[in-house]
């Protein structure tokens, strides 16, 4: 799996500045709401990042702790809500002492396991800390949609403070559904100019996959739409979510 370097990890926050974790976030916790036992369930949020979703979370008075693999990210974490706990470890390997009533991947941080084996590691890591009647809440990037309006290049510009940053993204698409994102930014910080690149790996995934994986776990799909619409997904909705429920206890 990629990590986000020094860097990207850096300038992060500003980059999805203008992300509406808010809206994001209203729309997981009525999912929540209506797929979760609990009225205050517990939650684990994998690759929880700098915590843009969590600390929203936390404001609403749920229990969260995050897991995050980069201690860069951790870093820039900049936690100032005692409720949220971070650990630094792979979604694909966790160990945690606890259990939850509900574990959320945003920012389809899914996508960075590319290989069905690695999404399989992910699953039975999940099931060995989710409750009984627990669920499981992610968003990923959705194969047909993909398939039909392609990866594109994107630029995005940002300029305030003293600080400019240029980032040109190219994606480049390779065997079994996976993608080359290819990163190229110019910074000026300050009086600071500079240049640095990255490539982060990913693959998307269609329902059938995703309910095969899952079925192993006897984990069974309650829910499948768009991410904040709640739109049926199509060839037209690049990004959707889905809720798989733990019918069963081990």
């Amino acid at each position: 799996m990629n990590k986000y370097g020094k860097f990207y990890s850096k300038y992060y926050d500003l980059i999805y500045k203008q992300k509406n974790y808010i809206s994001e976030t209203d729309y997981i916790l009525k999912l929540i709401k209506k797929y979760s036992k609990n009225k205050k369930p517990s939650i684990l949020e994998l690759g929880t990042g700098t915590g843009g979703h969590a600390k929203i979370i936390a404001k609403k008075k749920y229990q969260i702790d995050g897991l995050e693999k980069s201690k860069l990210m951790i870093k820039n974490f900049n936690i100032n809500n005692k409720k949220i706990k971070v650990y630094n470890q792979d979604m694909r390997y966790f160990s945690l002492k606890k259990k939850y009533d509900v574990v959320i991947a945003l920012f389809c941080v899914v996508n960075y396991l590319t290989s069905l084996k690695d999404f399989d590691k992910m699953i039975s890591r999940v099931k060995k800390h989710l409750n009984y009647n627990g669920i499981v809440i992610f968003d990923f990037w959705f194969s047909p949609a993909v398939n039909y309006l392609k990866p594109k290049k994107t630029f995005f510009k940002y300029n305030k403070d003293d600080i400019k940053i240029f980032r040109k993204c190219t994606p480049i698409l390779k065997q079994n559904k996976v993608i080359d994102i290819l990163y190229n930014f110019d910074i000026t910080d300050k009086c600071r100019k500079f240049n640095f690149k990255e490539k982060h790996t990913v693959r998307h995934y269609s329902i059938y996959e995703l309910k095969k994986l899952f079925k192993k776990y006897n984990l069974e799909l309650v829910y499948k739409g768009e991410m904040i619409t709640n739109l049926k997904p199509s060839k037209k909705t690049w990004k959707i979510c889905v809720v798989f429920k733990n019918a069963l206890n081990d």
